[in-house]
């Protein structure tokens, strides 16, 4: 709590205020941004299916098969 305006009685003997009592604090979440989770939630729920099916390598197939090849065709081509 927090005090502001403090004023003396008339007889001196007592000092009186303005207590305030800051409850919580509103938040507004763009639009945007929950569009943007809700987008994401297929992919999750995709991901999390495979992970306990423990089929990533039936959902990569032959991909695999060559790692060489595979993280070629991932990597970034950094050019100096």
């Amino acid at each position: 709590m927090s005090f502001s305006a403090p004023l003396p009685s008339n007889d001196g003997k007592t000092i009186s205020a303005v207590g305030t009592l800051d409850q919580g604090q509103l938040m507004r979440y763009d639009g945007k941004l929950i569009s943007l989770g809700v987008n994401y939630i297929p992919m999750l729920i995709y991901a999390i299916a495979i992970t306990r099916a423990k089929s990533a390598r039936s959902e990569l197939g032959s991909e695999l098969d060559n790692k060489r090849l595979a993280m070629k065709k991932y990597r970034r081509n950094v050019t100096q």
